[in-house]
C-alpha cells in the first residue's frame, strides 16, 4: 500500500514494538481486532450513535468514489480482490493510482489550516521540491 507524508508521520509517531504488529495492545505480537475490548471503550469515549468497523470502510469507500476516484482504484485502496476475468488478464497494481486517492483522501481528513493556506504577510512559503 503506498503510504503519503500523512501516513508516514502517524506511523513514525507510534511506539515501536518487539512484534509484527502496529496497531496491537500486547506489543506487537497480535493485531488489534475489530471485534475487541477496545472498540467497547472507543464507543465509550466517543458518545455517539452505535457503529460497526465495516463503517468506517463503507464511509472511505463513498467519499472516494465522491472524489472521483476510479472504482477499480477505490477498490484497492480497501484491498478488495479483483474478481472475474478482470483478476485473470489484468495484473496492474493502480500504485500510483492509489498514492492519488490516498491523497485525496489525507485532504479530506485532515485539510490545511487557514494558516497553510493564507499564510501571514510575514511569511514566505517555500516551494515544495519535485519528487524524483
Amino acid at each position: 500500500m503506498p503510504l503519503n507524508d500523512s501516513m508516514l508521520a502517524v506511523l513514525s509517531s507510534l511506539p515501536r514494538f518487539v512484534g509484527d504488529h502496529i496497531f496491537s495492545t500486547d506489543g506487537g505480537h497480535k493485531p488489534i481486532r475489530p471485534s475487541t475490548h477496545e472498540k467497547r471503550k472507543i464507543d465509550a469515549e466517543l458518545q455517539m450513535p452505535a457503529w460497526q468497523n465495516h463503517d468506517l470502510r463503507r464511509a472511505i469507500r463513498t467519499r472516494l468514489a465522491h472524489l472521483g476516484v476510479a472504482d477499480p482504484v477505490a477498490e484497492m485502496v480497501l484491498a478488495h480482490k479483483r474478481a472475474g476475468i478482470g483478476a485473470v488478464y489484468n495484473k496492474y497494481q493502480y500504485l500510483d493510482e492509489r498514492r492519488a486517492a490516498l491523497e485525496l483522501w489525507a485532504a479530506e481528513v485532515n485539510p490545511p489550516s487557514n494558516a497553510e493556506v493564507n499564510p501571514p504577510s510575514n511569511v514566505t512559503p517555500l516551494r515544495r521540491a519535485r519528487r524524483a
